[in-house]
């Protein structure tokens, strides 16, 4: 055989490979379901463990300068309503949480938009702070009502770890019922929402690798400063996020605040951050509840990628549904942790949407 078509074929494969890789794609909008980790709940340094310091922001003594970011901040759809009372509190606490807690501007969410050239006006925040994987149906709700039924561009689905943060381990969402879950959301987007775009995507990046945070060195000897003194998140952690009996804080009412709202790490995580329960074998169960909460996923993707192309879902052939493997690997450092050594800093969330802008652009 002559040796020039053999080359020609291999420079034809070479220029398919390329023009594959090199695809660009233009995203109008962007919607991200999931939880604090990507709301930028508490990655601002302003907001540490000090209860007279959050005491004191909410009586208006002390500053706090974060910026009000342009995002759209989906409310509660009103198939959400249960009772009087806890809608009012769910809408309160998503209130203060909105302008207090959360730094959206400097989240994953809002720094993967900025890098892809996306107006920040252009987001759409369907997250909220503590939900689980559960939830994602009644936010992908939230993100329809909103749009009018019409499809962001780019969706993107993260929830970090609140399936697993309670007490028990028998309370823990079980695999099956999480990749369920975020199954039934996707089902519902792609049989409900109206695609403006026939190549539009869906990204579910990886469960982040959450157990780090309790055994990294790293981050493990990152000092913070809570109630009144600085300590390492590993003393911390030992105490249960309790304050010293040394402890005197300037509003006596502060105390009492924090055990209420925003709480401590070893209150909404326990599993990882109570010392009486986070022992070792607890936490190196989660380490294998996540593994397979990601092989439910990536199940999920597959089988309903298959649908996609098989046109189960009239508009969405051309979609993108994406598992995003890279945030697996993602090693955090001190730096990447925000003061209560549990979520991401405003440097976290960059390495974090830098991650993900790696998985999609290889699409």
């Amino acid at each position: 055989m002559s040796f020039w078509p053999i080359l020609l074929m291999v420079c034809n494969f070479s220029l398919l490979a390329n023009i594959s890789y090199s695809k660009t794609y233009k995203f109008r909008d962007m919607a991200v379901v999931g939880d604090s980790f990507s709301t930028g709940a508490l990655a601002s340094e302003q907001l540490p463990l000090e209860p007279d310091r959050l005491w004191g922001i909410l009586l208006g003594d002390e500053k706090l300068t974060i910026r009000q970011t342009e995002s759209v901040l989906l409310p509660y759809s009103s198939r959400e309503f249960a009772n009087p009372m806890s809608w009012v509190m769910k809408s309160f606490i998503s209130a203060v949480s909105a302008t207090y807690i959360n730094n959206e501007q400097v989240s994953w969410p809002s720094q993967l938009a900025s890098s892809l050239g996306m107006e920040e006006k252009n987001l759409f925040f369907a997250a909220k702070n503590g939900e689980r994987a559960e939830h994602a149906v009644f936010q992908i709700e939230r993100l329809l009502g909103f749009t009018g039924g019409v499809a962001p561009d780019l969706l993107l689905i993260l929830f970090s770890g609140n399936d697993f943060c309670t007490r028990l381990q028998s309370l823990m969402t079980r695999p099956k019922d999480y990749g369920q879950s975020i199954g039934a959301a996707l089902e519902f987007f792609f049989r409900n929402a109206k695609p403006k775009i026939s190549d539009g995507v869906v990204i579910l990046p990886a469960l982040l690798n959450l157990v780090q945070l309790v055994s990294s060195s790293q981050i493990k000897t990152k000092v913070v400063k809570a109630f009144g003194r600085e300590d390492t998140c590993e003393t911390l952690r030992k105490r249960s996020f309790k304050p010293t009996k040394s402890y005197s804080p300037k509003y006596q009412q502060a105390l009492s605040f924090l055990s209420i709202f925003p709480q401590t790490p070893a209150t909404y995580c326990p599993a990882l951050f109570d010392s009486k329960v986070g022992t070792k074998d607890m936490i190196s169960f989660i380490g294998t509840l996540t593994k397979s909460y990601r092989k439910e996923v990536r199940a999920v993707v597959k089988e309903l990628t298959v649908d996609l192309v098989g046109g189960k879902y009239p508009g969405f052939e051309g979609w993108t549904l994406k598992y995003a493997p890279s945030v697996e690997d993602i090693a955090f450092y001190s730096q990447d942790i925000a003061e209560d050594c549990l979520h991401l800093s405003e440097k976290g969330h960059e390495r974090l949407a830098q991650s993900i802008k790696a998985d999609v652009w290889g699409l």
